[in-house]
């Protein structure tokens, strides 16, 4: 199920309950609706993962996707008026684009590759996507220009796998999370900048505070999951924000 809680409290609050598994939650910009894959038995004959998207006002939730294929991590674009996401269709994991009225059917993303493509993001400006991919024969991450149609891979390292991009506020840095020495941790790099990537600290699955001063990250351990907020680009400690009990 897709709970929330409070940036100031510690006390969740759940906001779906049905007979099927939510996961992969994404905020509209307006704050008002969240994106997220959900496979409902009542709904499908298999009970297949679809994109759903929930009014928090309103308490209403409206079928996006319509498929019998696997369709997951949805994120809105700044203006919200579309949403990307990850499909499996014909035999590959692809990245799809389609209106978040759902007024229009989804398109195949432009850069989609023979290779599984995978976890896309949206640029704070709307213009760039990044993206996991295979593609180079290792799992790299890449940025899509919607404007010229390039695709550029950002971290090309070989004895990495990366995943779950995320754009700094400011779109001039992506903090990702990757195995590495046997820990999981949270690396930044900035494309433009020609420099090597940092490790800022240990967890997966990062997303940046509104002002970009911190990451907030998943750490898993024997007793279960953490949430942490680690600083970056200043002063400051690394912050426990939730703690989830293992079993």
């Amino acid at each position: 199920d897709i709970w929330a809680v409070a940036v100031d409290g510690r006390t969740p609050i759940r906001l779906t309950n049905s007979a099927g598994d939510e996961r992969d939650p994404a905020w509209s910009p307006d704050g008002r609706r969240i994106a997220y894959a959900a496979n409902v038995p009542s709904e499908t004959s298999g009970g297949n993962w679809e994109i759903y998207i929930l009014d928090v006002s309103t308490n209403t939730t409206t079928r996006l996707t319509r498929d019998l294929s696997f369709q997951g991590a949805p994120q809105w674009s700044p203006d919200g008026e579309y949403i990307v996401y990850e499909s499996y269709q014909g035999h590959n994991l692809d990245i799809y684009l389609m209106r978040a009225d759902g007024s229009e059917p989804p398109i195949r993303l432009p850069s989609s590759s023979d290779a599984p493509d995978f976890s896309p993001v949206w640029s704070p400006d709307g213009r760039s996507l990044a993206f996991a991919s295979w593609r180079d024969g290792n799992q790299d991450l890449y940025v899509f220009s919607l404007d010229d149609q390039s695709v550029t891979n950002v971290t090309n390292t070989p004895t990495r796998s990366e995943d779950y991009p995320a754009f700094s506020p400011d779109g001039r840095s992506i903090a990702y999370s990757a195995l590495d020495e046997g820990l999981e941790k949270v690396f930044v790099v900035t494309p433009n900048a020609g420099g090597a990537a940092q490790v800022i600290g240990r967890g997966r699955a990062p997303a940046w505070s509104p002002d970009g001063q911190a990451v907030i990250a998943a750490v898993d351990s024997i007793d279960g999951t953490q949430l942490v907020a680690i600083p970056f680009g200043g002063a400051g400690v690394i912050t426990p924000v939730l703690q989830v009990q293992a079993g």
